[in-house]
């Protein structure tokens, strides 16, 4: 017994059984922590009760108890039904690390650790004072801490404006089949009238196969600018429909939809859904994206040859 808990309490309390009792009964627990505390230095990896105390000393290895109390410092109340163990640390590091001068590489060195280098696109208009980031919409769980993140480090005279991005791409191929004309009956020679048609067609087989680089970059385009004006409207969450774009239209090969979504048409946006005139679904993505504010969807139809 290292620490007496009884040598802490007022002489006041001496011999009173009441307090011995409970003394003597919070003891073990007393012991047992320091004992892990005191033996960290030397401790057994392999020892469960050590290696917790441990691991909390650090971020990156906290678990979810200790994870909690680091986080209440900030006001963070973390989601456990939808956020990660690892997403909590990655948040908590992103928030010990938010110390002036803030700048460009700063900022994105801090996106690259909450959505991953590479995955997202940032722009900053200095003339219009807005900041822009695309990033993919299939998963936006990141979204509310980079939102946290921006906001605390952008000048006041700026805006942020997410945009998700629902990349889809199509395969254009072509393949050339032969088919030789063969005459069953000819002149000169005897046969068996009806038993087979005067022409038929022999399979000569394939002598273009599909992927081989025989559809030009003309067709590719071609492809896309028909899809551009092919969309008409956008369905959300399977009901709520929208029709304005700001932008839609085609180059080379590809085709960009882009339009506005309010906190007043969806709150978090589970599924998007390209229409034609006739209501047919051309492209259905499931997503996840919170409309706090206000979101910019961007769509990407790419064609190439190919499989």
């Amino acid at each position: 017994m290292a620490h007496d808990l009884k040598d802490y309490l007022p002489d006041y309390y001496d011999d009173i059984t009441d307090t011995d009792a409970l003394m003597d009964a919070e003891q073990p627990d007393i012991d047992t922590l320091w004992s892990n505390i005191s033996t960290m230095d030397n401790a057994d990896p392999d020892s469960l009760a050590n290696r917790g105390v441990m691991d909390n000393q650090f971020i990156q290895t906290s678990d979810s108890g200790k994870l909690t109390k680091l986080e209440a410092l900030f006001g963070i109340l973390a989601d456990t039904t939808t956020e990660t163990l690892a997403f909590r640390r990655t948040r908590l590091l992103n928030r010990f690390s938010q110390h002036p001068p803030f700048t460009v590489p700063w900022l994105t060195q801090q996106l690259d650790n909450l959505i991953g280098a590479g995955l997202y696109t940032l722009t900053i208009d200095h003339g219009n004072y807005t900041i822009y980031l695309a990033s993919s919409a299939q998963n936006q769980s990141y979204y509310t801490e980079v939102v946290a993140t921006i906001a605390y480090v952008k000048p006041c005279n700026m805006i942020f404006v997410n945009q998700p991005l629902v990349p889809h791409g199509l395969y254009v191929n072509e393949s050339v089949s032969l088919g030789e004309y063969v005459y069953n009956y000819h002149l000169g020679t005897s046969w068996i009238l009806g038993q087979k048609p005067f022409l038929s067609f022999s399979d000569g087989g394939i002598i273009v196969v599909a992927a081989s680089g025989s559809v030009q970059p003309g067709l590719l385009a071609d492809v896309a600018a028909f899809t551009a004006t092919d969309i008409v409207k956008v369905r959300i969450n399977g009901s709520v429909l929208i029709t304005i774009f700001e932008i839609k239209t085609s180059s080379a090969a590809v085709t960009t939809v882009e339009y506005d979504v309010t906190p007043t048409q969806a709150s978090t946006i589970t599924l998007v859904e390209l229409l034609n005139s006739s209501n047919v679904v051309l492209t259905s993505s499931t997503v996840y994206v919170p409309v706090p504010l206000g979101v910019r969807m961007t769509h990407t139809i790419t064609f190439k040859e190919g499989s």
